[in-house]
């Protein structure tokens, strides 16, 4: 096994635990641990761990690499796209007999403990990774969750599943997410810490940190983070951002649109091609907009600013200042037309 030195002269190194175990407890065991680096070179003292060191907790990875600056001794830290492979660490809430069984018969991996396992390459890794995600589909489908193809269905050990919830395949729901009964996600969706409410659709689209409420569709191609909440019976359309908003109920903004850092009402309808411009290059603004408001189609707002309930906004407009309850707003330039003049360009395609 090859071993590389961590010099240890910061004191939060004995804090530092990975699954309850700190590094120090780790190499004791597994890589030895050499208080005296005369030895070795120079003073101090010095801990080996194993090379290529492969952590399923990126927090842990984040730690080391912060304290230890792993580079100035010329490795690299292991990361889940590296060509190298080392420890893979193991949660054993999930983990069962048959789970070792299947190890022990189909690699030849080494095992340190019953927490921490040395890989020889890709295909070792892909035969654990594949075991502990069949462990954790089963379950949720034995607790009343249908999944569709779930060979294709990538669940994290976290995620809570209520029974009457359908993922559809190609779906991968991680970090702290919870799928309430009669939501369906998927196909081909990403989510990491969501909330999807009872009877809710998220279709072919990625949710980050945010919130879809009891029956609101989100999708296909539908983009949701950074601490958005899409309300009650809202639709979102195909090829919508939302980023740090907050949507009310039965708002649809259907297709092209890109809402950022907005507090919206409820019955809202967001025409095709709506912006919230809400960046200067310098700060981020906050639009503000009632309930059954208008915005027609290819509407700019631009941010600080305020839609009182029941605004109205004329298709190609770009608004600049606040509109007060029950306004009518039209901000473009009036049409021009001249008579057979487009023939001065002479344009002709066929």
């Amino acid at each position: 096994m090859n071993y590389i030195l961590i010099e240890n002269k910061i004191e939060e190194f004995k804090d530092i635990k990975i699954l309850g175990e700190t590094l120090s407890d780790i190499c004791s065991k597994f890589g030895n641990v050499i208080y005296d680096k005369k030895n070795i070179q120079g003073e101090g003292y010095t801990v080996i761990i194993p090379n290529n060191v492969y952590f399923i907790d990126n927090s842990s990875i984040d730690e080391v690499v912060e304290y230890y600056k792993m580079r100035k001794f010329g490795f690299t830290y292991v990361s889940k796209d590296s060509s190298k492979l080392g420890i893979y660490v193991v949660d054993n809430s999930i983990i069962n007999e048959d789970f070792y069984k299947l190890i022990g018969s189909n690699t030849n991996s080494c095992f340190l403990s019953n927490k921490f396992y040395m890989f020889n390459d890709f295909y070792e890794l892909s035969i654990v990774e594949d075991e502990i995600r069949k462990i954790i589909n089963k379950k949720h489908m034995i607790n009343g969750v249908r999944i569709e193809n779930q060979n294709s269905v990538i669940i994290g050990k976290n995620v809570v599943l209520e029974s009457g919830s359908y993922i559809k395949e190609g779906t991968s729901i991680l970090g702290d997410s919870k799928i309430e009964k009669g939501a369906i996600v998927g196909p081909y969706s990403e989510l990491l810490n969501a909330y999807v409410g009872e009877n809710a659709l998220v279709r072919q689209s990625v949710v980050y940190d945010s919130k879809v409420l009891s029956g609101a569709q989100v999708g296909p191609f539908t983009h949701l983070r950074m601490n958005t909440t899409i309300g009650e019976n809202d639709r979102i359309g195909n090829f919508v951002e939302i980023k740090n908003s907050t949507i009310g109920r039965k708002t649809n903004v259907s297709h092209l649109t890109y809402v950022g850092d907005t507090d919206c009402g409820s019955g809202v309808n967001f025409g095709c091609g709506t912006v919230t411009v809400n960046y200067d290059g310098k700060n981020k603004f906050r639009c503000k907009i009632g309930d059954n408001v208008f915005i027609g189609c290819n509407s700019n707002l631009i941010a600080p600013i305020t839609l009182d309930d029941g605004a109205f906004i004329a298709a190609g407009s770009t608004i600049t200042d606040s509109l007060e309850k029950d306004d009518f707003a039209i901000a473009r330039c009036k049409q021009v037309t001249k008579k057979a003049y487009a023939k001065k360009f002479g344009y002709k395609k066929v």
